[in-house]
């Protein structure tokens, strides 16, 4: 359904389609834009009210159909010594909790007011618990890292890392380089900055002793022959 609905889209917005409408086409991108900011703004609403703090943003991200949102004022209240690791799995399960009693319920009860506010022909808008993490990096927009001890549900004893859109999972990257950084990534989410700054200059030292094919950017090339002498 989601192919469908993203290729009805495209369609929209080719000059070329029987039906062309780019008001139509612009109408769903915004009508998403207002789906997701609808809900930034309702949680951040909901955990201020909830910790009796003001203007405080606990989404620290969001994209086209997902939040990120920062429990750590939360846990520290109810967890004193929440930086212990043998808390962890305590706090992973209140979390898991409180996604499935408080925040998806209140996501719902969301849209539905968001349904009546544009009087929509039905409410088809839903989120669930995706995954919960410890710690978090984004370098820009789709490009993240995460330390995931829980997904939809599944608990890991050890954690493991989620990583959308860095040079670590793109096959344009050199492979040694793919593994590198994937190593380098795990020291920055587990060790402190002397580890990592160590970790980089032997890897750059280990780089510069590599031959051209090891380090080349897989690319293809078309009519070289032409170059030709």
């Amino acid at each position: 359904k989601k192919i469908l609905l993203n290729s009805a889209y495209g369609a929209l917005a080719n000059q070329h389609f029987r039906y062309y409408s780019l008001e139509m086409a612009e109408g769903i991108t915004t009508s998403g834009q207002l789906a997701i900011r609808w809900i930034d703004k309702s949680i951040n609403t909901y955990i201020n009210n909830l910790l009796h703090t003001k203007d405080i943003d606990y989404v620290v991200a969001s994209d086209t159909d997902s939040i990120y949102i920062t429990f750590d004022r939360l846990v520290s209240q109810v967890f004193k010594e929440a930086g212990d690791s043998k808390q962890t799995s305590k706090i992973i399960t209140f979390l898991d909790k409180i996604s499935k009693d408080k925040i998806e319920p209140y996501i719902d009860s969301c849209y539905q007011n968001l349904h009546s506010y544009v009087n929509s022909y039905a409410q088809k808008m839903q989120m669930g618990r995706e995954v919960i993490a410890d710690k978090g990096i984004w370098t820009a927009k789709k490009r993240y890292i995460l330390n995931v001890y829980d997904s939809e549900g599944v608990k890991y004893k050890e954690p493991k890392l989620k990583i959308m859109g860095i040079e670590s999972v793109r096959s344009s990257t050199p492979e040694w380089c793919r593994d590198k950084i994937r190593e380098l990534i795990g020291v920055i989410i587990n060790t402190d900055e002397a580890t990592v700054m160590q970790s980089i200059l032997e890897y750059r030292e280990k780089f510069t002793a590599l031959s051209f094919d090891q380090i080349a950017f897989p690319r293809s090339v078309h009519g070289i022959e032409k170059y030709s002498s």
